[in-house]
């Protein structure tokens, strides 16, 4: 039999990556405009969100950390466990996050799907997909194996005693989704009511001559509007730069045991607290 690796288990938003509000709003408004206009399109606009990655929305010390775990606990898998859809998980955010640090994660990729309504996550279900992977027998005890880092507190139904709670990571890198999607598309595909909805539903700046709202007609107010939103990210970037969360796993994960989870838990709450004062 194999050797039975450890098991690194990630959450997602708030935890190695920041706000994604800008991300997901033009991965969604340009996968409308393609299905409303299929018959008109020659191609379509494929938005790269690796730029983002690497500017700041990927948590600082990701990358020292994957390594500090492959040197220091071998063999190592790396699992993701999100709350966003399968179809968002499998087509953009895993694949920015792998191509912006340069690793990849062991599939499946947990989502929304594995996921019970209302409890929050099943490390078990990362578990048993390992157990099968290698072969183990399904009554041998992989505790001491499993860590589970998520920006939410006790956010697993299972192996609760195996999570490290982090600072919740809020960056965010503003996109000018409107102007991407005219650059590409042209005027007469993005200024439309339906696009124009949209675009409120997601609280991205939008302007149209041909808006029926005084706000979206007005093209001075969203120039302010955008200076606005870009001063907004000069200012949620300067706040995370120095994040070290990665940096305190690092020289305080000495061991995966129970009572070093728990003191790192411990560590992390006081500095939390003394923060919020």
């Amino acid at each position: 039999m194999p050797k039975v690796p450890y098991i690194i288990v990630f959450d997602i938003d708030g935890a190695i990556v920041g706000s994604v509000k800008y991300i997901v709003a033009e991965k969604q408004i340009n996968r409308n405009i393609i299905d409303m206009n299929q018959d008109k399109l020659k191609e379509y606009y494929k938005p790269d969100f690796v730029g983002d990655m690497k500017e700041g929305l990927l948590r600082p010390g990701f990358v020292d950390f994957i390594n500090f775990c492959k040197k220091k606990y071998k063999p190592c898998e790396f699992y993701v466990y999100t709350l966003s859809s399968y179809e968002w998980t499998y087509n953009g955010l895993v694949e920015s996050i792998e191509k912006a640090a340069g690793i990849k994660f062991c599939k499946p990729y947990f989502n929304r799907e594995n996921s019970l309504m209302y409890r929050g996550k099943s490390i078990m279900h990362v578990v048993d997909h390992v157990k099968q992977k290698y072969k183990i027998n399904k009554n041998v005890n992989l505790n001491n194996k499993i860590l589970f880092i998520d920006d939410i507190e006790n956010n697993t139904t299972t192996f609760k005693n195996r999570q490290i709670k982090c600072p919740k990571y809020n960056n965010m890198i503003y996109r000018d989704v409107y102007k991407n999607l005219i650059d590409f598309y042209g005027e007469d595909l993005i200024k439309t009511l339906e696009i124009e909805t949209l675009f409120n539903n997601y609280d991205i700046p939008y302007y149209s001559e041909k808006s029926d709202g005084i706000v979206n007609k007005d093209k001075k107010y969203y120039d302010m509007n955008v200076e606005l939103y870009k001063r907004r990210n000069e200012l949620y970037k300067e706040k995370f730069k120095d994040d070290n969360f990665f940096e305190i796993l690092i020289n305080k994960l000495t061991d995966l045991s129970d009572k070093t989870i728990k003191n790192i838990n411990t560590h992390l709450k006081k500095q939390e607290e003394s923060s919020n004062k």
